[in-house]
């Protein structure tokens, strides 16, 4: 395959006349040709089989309905519970992932919950600075 006699990469490389986006193209009509599709995606780690996928998204929706039935605070109790489910499950706003983790929690974006992580994570941070100091 790579080698220098008219080998597959050769011959990409000479159709593709330097450029990638047209190497792109060559070698995706080679998969779809070949009907390949799936196996270049399992290969290169993009596709999560179905029952991981089923497990992902049980535990996305457990988790989305427990910070929901919590979000309600009816008592002093909830609110620390709902605070503590966040600092666990935070998401940091500031990348993709964190949007789209947020997204599928159902959590708001807004600024009293951007409020409420960090207030969060503050009282996560002295008390693991208070274990350590009685440790």
């Amino acid at each position: 395959m790579l080698a220098d006699n008219n080998g597959l990469v050769d011959t990409v490389k000479y159709w593709a006349e330097g450029s990638r986006e047209k190497a792109l193209e060559l070698v995706l009509a080679q998969i779809k040709h070949f009907e390949l599709k799936d196996d270049v995606g399992a290969n290169l780690g993009l596709i999560v089989s179905t029952a991981e996928s089923q497990t992902n998204a049980y535990i996305v929706e457990t988790a989305a309905s427990a910070l929901q039935a919590l979000k309600e605070c009816r008592s002093e109790t909830h609110r620390l519970e709902y605070r503590l489910a966040l600092t666990v499950l935070a998401p940091h706003l500031s990348d993709e992932m964190g949007r789209r983790v947020a997204a599928a929690l159902r959590i708001p974006r807004n600024k009293p919950y951007q409020d409420a992580i960090k207030s969060a994570w503050r009282s996560l941070s002295r008390f693991c600075y208070r274990l350590h100091l009685l440790l």
